[in-house]
């Protein structure tokens, strides 16, 4: 049935023609993103207090105005985000991932398990092969999932990091996110990356409209036929400071330099969290069958969105806290069934009930960030890690 994608190779021109023939010979496909065409979305503004770069949230001096000469100053509204309404997406917010569930359904990212209509296209990464599959049940108007052909538990290391960053490069007009075992990943024994349109994520199209403080820096941007673009040795380690605890951006103008620094955010969260591979070593090709399924809690827990413009890798990490808000198992009108994953902290958070949708506002989102998200005082602790050069092996260290 339909068209046989496994000698193609990936490309725009190919994912292009991906989606054309799914939504072709896959019904369940086709009508879930006709259906994403009419849900309903909402823009809410958060962190209006916090001052930030112009068009989040700064205080902008305007010039002389009237009679008296005075500046008056104009506050800008903040952040803005958006809310959807997407009752298919309950398959996903929903999702139980306990262990005994887990152990209990077959897993539905297995090629054995997923549904003889659904095609993908090949891609070898750097330890595995990966399958690019149009997602029956989307967010985004294209959606991507990238499950590992191996059956290996949700654990990102540097090699992974390596494909996630080869991916973005080949689908340019996507962003790519990982979704840890704890924080999103609706199948936490089977690893795989998701990714979506560009310029959906507020984070993503918005980015120069949140307010980072750097840390580490090397290397500069050089002017080209016109266009900006980095330096070989380009890299920039930032703090956002302006949206939520423990989120980073790093923007490399090559690989190995983007991985060190994802490195040293990695090994400093694990170390304080007690799990995960503090080490995050490149060198090291882990053998990917012993990565069995116990309980999802190997790591820390870790979103991750990335993306590739112009030259240049732009990766941003948050490191968690909490796996659900307070609010997730609340009784009476203080429920929001809302569990953020990768998508929800760039910016979109999606709601599968509509009476969810209607009453959620700006403080709720707020707070749901907050609770999720790890404290200050961890965020702080991460900087010094970050900062610490004994966190990752000479070789890959950034100065």
């Amino acid at each position: 049935m339909g068209k046989n994608f496994e000698h193609v190779v990936l490309n725009a021109a190919a994912v292009d023609e991906l989606f054309e023939s799914q939504l072709k010979e896959w019904e369940l496909a086709r009508k879930n993103y006709d259906a994403l065409k009419d849900v309903k979305v909402k823009t809410l503004w958060i962190r209006k207090s916090e001052q930030a770069n112009f068009g989040a949230g700064r205080v902008e001096a305007v010039g002389k105005t009237g009679l008296t000469g005075k500046a008056e100053t104009k506050q800008n509204p903040g952040i803005a985000v958006k809310v959807q309404f997407n009752p298919a997406r309950i398959v996903s917010s929903g999702a139980k991932v306990d262990p005994k569930t887990i152990q209990e359904r077959k897993c539905f990212l297995c090629a054995a398990n997923r549904p003889a209509v659904q095609k993908g296209i090949g891609f070898h990464g750097v330890a595995t092969d990966y399958t690019v599959l149009v997602n029956p049940f989307p967010i985004f108007p294209r959606h991507l999932t990238i499950p590992c052909t191996v059956h290996s538990r949700q654990e990102i290391d540097s090699t992974r990091l390596d494909d996630m960053m080869s991916l973005a490069k080949v689908l340019k007009d996507f962003v790519l996110f990982y979704n840890g075992p704890k924080c999103g990943a609706s199948a936490p024994d089977h690893f795989h990356f998701q990714a979506g349109s560009k310029g959906f994520l507020p984070l993503e199209a918005k980015l120069k409209n949140f307010r980072t403080k750097e840390i580490l820096k090397r290397g500069v941007y050089n002017k080209k036929e016109d266009e900006l673009k980095p330096s070989d040795n380009f890299l920039r380690l930032s703090l956002i400071e302006n949206y939520i605890n423990g989120a980073f951006l790093i923007e490399a103008g090559n690989k190995k330099l983007a991985t060190a620094a994802c490195a040293k955010i990695y090994a400093a969260f694990s170390r304080i969290e007690g799990k995960g591979d503090p080490s995050f070593d490149p060198a090291i090709v882990k053998n990917i069958e012993s990565k069995v399924f116990r309980d999802g809690e190997w790591e820390p827990m870790f979103n991750i969105l990335c993306w590739y413009d112009t030259g240049t890798w732009y990766i941003v990490t948050f490191a968690r806290g909490r796996h659900r808000p307070s609010c997730y198992d609340a009784e009476g009108d203080a429920n929001i069934l809302l569990s953020p994953a990768s998508v929800d902290m760039g910016g979109v958070f999606i709601t599968p009930l509509e009476k969810d949708f209607n009453k959620i506002k700006a403080a709720d989102i707020e707070k749901i960030l907050d609770e999720v998200a790890v404290t200050r005082d961890v965020e702080q602790k991460i900087i010094e890690g970050i900062l610490c050069k004994q966190n990752v092996q000479s070789e890959h260290q950034v100065e």
